[in-house]
């Protein structure tokens, strides 16, 4: 059995080590960049580590073109996001850029880089959205994800390779609170749409928020 609190402190600190690496001596877009591809790659690399260890999944249910839970509002935090919105920059179509804008703009549901039920920055996508899984569709569009009715006791050991992928993700967003709080970079929960927001109407949003500014709402904006 992998035990999920081992797990989690390892990702953590690691997730930490590698942004902080990555953006002390780069504070920019660039820099912001290098962060989140070795963040991901930490976790990737845990992944790999630990999956043969525990059962693959039986029945899950996500298949491409499935969209459910990129209905729901999304939680992120500024780091990722703007790696998100450069991504997006650098990959899509001044239509399609356009178009996310608009949604950005109107506050309406759903991810704002959903396309034809499909992640159009999937490489790029969230934390949040690398940790959600379901092994029941009628649960998900009740918008219940990553078996919610685990038991407390079931919780402590990664019960599939799901599990360890939503274990191994969630420490990483710790690991990235923990990077922000010694780079001193406002950091914390916050929905993609008001950062998004916030990036597409400030040019300098990134250099000022890289500058240890906080730029982006907080308390009623945000989500815990």
């Amino acid at each position: 059995m992998v035990s999920r609190a081992e797990v989690s402190t390892a990702v953590a600190v690691w997730v930490a080590q590698a942004i902080v690496s990555k953006l002390q001596g780069n504070r920019t877009l660039s820099g912001i960049c290098d962060a989140v591809v070795a963040r991901n790659a930490v976790c990737e690399a845990v992944f790999a580590q630990f999956s043969p260890l525990v059962p693959p999944d039986s029945d899950l249910a996500c298949r491409e073109g499935c969209g459910h839970c990129c209905e729901a509002m999304i939680q992120t935090r500024p780091l990722e996001a703007i790696f998100a919105a450069a991504h997006a920059q650098l990959t899509l179509s001044a239509e399609s850029l356009q178009e996310i804008r608009q949604r950005v703009a109107r506050q309406r549901l759903p991810c704002p880089f959903l396309s034809e039920s499909r992640c159009s920055i999937y490489t790029a996508r969230l934390n949040v959205c690398r940790q959600y899984y379901s092994l029941d569709l009628s649960e998900c569009l009740n918008g219940v994800y990553c078996q919610r009715d685990l038991k407390s006791d079931d919780k402590q050991t990664i019960r599939h390779q799901s599990h360890l992928r939503e274990v191994v993700y969630a420490a990483a967003t710790q690991g990235e609170d923990e990077a922000c709080r010694l780079l001193r970079l406002q950091n914390g929960a916050l929905l993609l749409d008001n950062v998004l927001r916030v990036l597409y109407s400030q040019p300098s949003a990134v250099e000022r928020w890289l500058s240890g500014e906080e730029i982006f709402s907080t308390g009623t904006d945000a989500m815990t």
